[in-house]
């Protein structure tokens, strides 16, 4: 998914399964690298915006950047966000592989 499209798409994701998106929600932001200095140099990266990030080792020379934040998915810099980690994921040759979020009820 190209990255202006990213933030609307979670927001109709969690809209969709009944989330009030006006209220916060703990968002995993998933990238995999092929090279674990890149793993921590873009888990410093995401650090530095204050997510929480672990960096593991996923199979065979594959390492997994995860990155959770609450984030409020209605707010007009959500998409930005979105954008931004689109963008981050290509500087650090990263996979950006999805995300995930807990759904409140």
């Amino acid at each position: 998914m190209d990255s202006q499209h990213q933030g609307k798409h979670i927001r109709a994701q969690l809209e969709r399964f009944g989330s009030d998106v006006s209220h916060k929600h703990p968002i995993d932001f998933y990238f995999y690298l092929d090279d674990e200095r890149q793993a921590y140099l873009l888990a410093a990266e995401l650090q530095r915006k204050e997510f929480e990030v672990t960096v593991e080792e996923s199979g065979t020379d594959h390492w997994l950047c995860l990155a959770r934040k609450e984030l409020i998915p209605i707010d007009d810099t959500f998409e930005t966000l979105c954008d931004w980690l689109v963008d981050l994921s290509a500087s650090y040759y990263a996979e950006f592989d999805g995300w995930e979020s807990e759904i409140p009820f």
